[in-house]
């Protein structure tokens, strides 16, 4: 096997809702990434931003239950085991052929992998070539109310109830979330090599997390400077994380292990768009955490000097920023799909108004008459675009190319705001396709 000349490696390993995808996305751009490549620093390219995906896959004792591995497709484990190895030869070939002295792999997920798998995946990566580089981790820690708000809004992306994520982080993941996530990387390459620093205070430097991820790398202030911060804010609003409880109750994404074939997985994509107050949960549910994290955030201070036991906790009010809120509602419906559509009208008219006050409540009704009457023109729309798609033989998975080429046909005949309205539909079934993407923005710009 060829030789590397790799003297460190760093994993980077989280905690999720630390900045993550930022340091991941900076590293990753082409532009950053040739300059660190410069340096000596290589951040693989071979694989998507995130290698976690890949690294877990690779090295789990269950891949076939994984996400990646289940969605859009369920692969079997012999299609899981032929994946795997083709993105592994990918990466050997990427280290082998880079003069770096320096490799950084990245994964909020890694620490999900047991003691075993982590022993696999250092033997692994011992195995071809790294045996003469020392390994850092590197991990974020964030304080577990927080921590606990922010992934509750994750999970409903994926359709998780809020009780049920509540309740699960509260019983079963706060209690140890620091001792399960960090002792068994300081197990497995040891205690020297791991290095845990607090979300809180790295995203104050001035170059953000990703700032402070290469500052803790030594690498030169100068060169911090010069590189591309890509930040990323997956927060919702209230209006959308209550939302998102109510249609995920209504109109769940899975139904006994299956695809609803009403929803489909990115057909949220537009409200995560919606301003407004932030979400939060109620004080009490804040003080349960903080109950429960409390053994945990000792075992962290002892052993890494982060206090957390002395974080200031309040009650929010909900929906005083609304007008953003029913603005932004106004700008997307057009893009929604059928089934969005109409729980979202349902959800403004029998939860969201009684929450509101007499002013507010005024502006919703206003809102809900104009949704209703753009709800006309756009259901005969809905009907033409069945009409199109029965008469192409295009199934659901493929809507998203009909929407793409009705968008590039729009475009021809400087249609741009229709363009833009149908590469926005087009995303919902494609998301995170640079083309669709790239287009959209162009849109916006010449309409």
């Amino acid at each position: 096997m060829p030789g590397n000349n790799i003297k460190e490696v760093v994993i980077h390993v989280g905690l999720e809702k630390t900045g993550t995808s930022s340091i991941q996305n900076s590293l990753y751009n082409e532009d950053n990434n040739k300059l660190l490549l410069n340096k000596g620093i290589l951040y693989p390219r071979c694989w998507k931003p995130n290698h976690g995906r890949v690294l877990c896959s690779a090295f789990s004792s269950h891949p076939e239950r994984l996400a990646p591995n289940r969605f859009p497709k369920v692969l079997s484990k012999e299609e899981i085991q032929t994946k795997d190895n083709q993105s592994l030869k990918k990466f050997e070939s990427t280290i082998n052929n880079s003069t770096a002295k320096r490799l950084i792999l990245s994964g909020e997920v890694i620490p999900n992998l047991s003691k075993k798998n982590l022993e696999k995946m250092k033997d692994y990566l011992i195995s071809i070539g790294l045996d003469q580089a020392e390994f850092k981790i590197m991990l974020y820690t964030r304080n577990p109310v927080t921590w606990t708000i922010s992934t509750i809004q994750q999970s409903f992306k994926s359709g998780v109830r809020y009780d049920a994520s509540l309740n699960k982080r509260k019983n079963q993941i706060i209690p140890t979330l620091f001792q399960d996530k960090i002792s068994k990387f300081m197990e497995v390459f040891g205690e020297e090599s791991v290095c845990v620093y607090p979300f809180e205070k790295a995203r104050e430097h001035g170059m953000g997390i990703m700032g402070h991820f290469l500052k803790e790398l030594n690498v030169d202030k100068k060169v911090i400077k010069t590189l591309k911060q890509i930040r990323t804010n997956d927060s919702v609003s209230m209006f959308t994380g209550d939302f998102l409880e109510y249609i995920n109750g209504r109109i769940p994404l899975m139904i006994n292990g299956k695809h609803n074939s009403k929803r489909h997985r990115s057909d949220d994509k537009p409200l995560l768009r919606i301003r407004g107050d932030k979400f939060d949960i109620p004080l009490t549910e804040k003080k349960e955490i903080a109950s429960a994290a409390e053994q945990d955030m000792t075992w962290l201070k002892v052993n890494f000097g982060i206090d957390y036991s002395k974080e200031k906790m309040t009650e929010t009010d909900k929906y005083k920023k609304i007008d953003t809120t029913f603005e932004d509602i106004e700008k997307i419906y057009p893009i929604l799909t059928k089934t969005i559509r109409d729980i979202l009208l349902e959800f403004m008219e029998q939860i969201l108004l009684p929450k509101l006050s007499s002013f507010h409540k005024d502006q919703c009704l206003e809102l809900i008459t104009r949704l209703k009457k753009l709800e006309e023109d756009l259901v005969q729309i809905n009907r033409q675009e069945e009409k199109l798609q029965n008469q192409l033989n295009i199934n659901n998975t493929d809507k998203g190319l009909m929407y793409r080429e009705l968008a590039l046909l729009m475009e021809v005949y400087d249609q741009y705001k229709a363009a833009e309205l149908l590469m926005e539909k087009a995303s919902l079934y494609r998301p995170n396709v640079k083309f669709i993407e790239n287009k959209i923005r162009e849109y916006k710009q010449k309409s």
